[in-house]
Parts: structure tokens; sequence; C-alpha cells
């Protein structure tokens, strides 16, 4: 089915968080994470503190949509079977997340913390050999402590390990 009309208009108009680098804090658990919106189908991050602290990707593509004036859903399976979705508002400075992950990366998360791009064959493998079920759920709001434009395509943006990062890097604010 095509979307026409003024909600078409909305869910391709999603100029509004392409580029945008920002790093979150979990409200209930102090997970924190850093997302650069690369463009509109690709995203890298790295994982700062939390269960997967160490976690670096980039390129992981995505789904993007424009939900309203300042809302936007960012949504993408990931080789090691988990599914994210993330509601963000960046004026607000507010998100919110629901992460699925497989029974094998709750119960071991080692062999994803590092790059994921270069460790990929060892991420498969773990989720091959599983368990998958019970899947994982877990979800809550952000508070977006850092936000910046750094435009479009800036493969610069997220290029090292969260530990080879500048004393008090993510825990900046703005």
């Amino acid at each position: 089915m095509t979307t026409t009309g003024a909600r078409a208009r909305l869910e391709r108009d999603v100029s509004g968080i392409v580029g945008k680098q920002f790093i979150y804090t979990y409200d209930a658990l102090g997970w924190r994470y850093e997302l650069y919106v690369r463009a509109e189908t690709v995203v890298d991050y790295r994982v700062h503190v939390g269960k997967m602290g160490g976690r670096w990707v980039t390129g992981q593509a995505i789904d993007l949509a424009r939900l309203d004036t300042d809302t936007y859903k960012i949504s993408w399976i990931g080789p090691t079977g988990s599914a994210l979705s993330l509601t963000v508002m960046p004026a607000r400075r507010i998100l919110h997340g629901v992460i699925f992950g497989p029974r094998w990366a709750e119960d071991d998360p080692e062999p994803m913390i590092g790059y994921q791009n270069e460790r990929l064959a060892q991420i498969v493998a773990a989720r091959d050999q599983g368990p998958t079920y019970p899947i994982h759920m877990f979800g809550g709001f952000a508070t977006i402590t850092y936000l910046a434009d750094r435009g479009p395509g800036d493969i610069t943006v997220i290029a090292c390990a969260p530990e080879d990062l500048p004393e008090g890097y993510a825990t900046r604010t703005n």
C-alpha cells in the first residue's frame, strides 16, 4: 500500500534527525549510549555504560520515520538477533527505547563487546548456537544529555571504541 498525502510527506521528512549525534542515559538503569544518525538508512553507535558497555557498531542499517513534528522512530535488527526500536524527541531531549534480545545475549554478552563489524563471525556463531528464547525485553525512557548536529555522512563521528575516547567524553552535557 502506498502512503499519500500529509502522512507520506511527514514520514519522508527526516531531515530533523539525520546528522544528529546524541548521548543518552536510560533513567532506570543508568545505561549510557551514543547514537549518530549518519543517513536516512544508517546509524553508528557506541555503548558507554551498561551490560553491553564497550560495544560499538558502524553502518547499522535502520528503518527511520518521522512520526510527528519532533518525534522520530529508529528501528533495526542486528546480527546478534536483537531488535531495537527508539522513539526520539530531540527538542525535548527525551528518548524511549525498547530492546528485544535473544537469551544467549542476555546470558553471555561477551561475544558482542568490542567492534561488532570486526567480530561478525564470532557473533553469528554465538547467535546460531543460541538459545534464542525466551526473548529478553527491556523498555525505558532515557534523557538525551548531549546533542550535536554533525551533518550527514561523517564516518569520523563514531570511529573508535568507547575506551579510546578522552576522559569525560560520554558524560559531557549541553
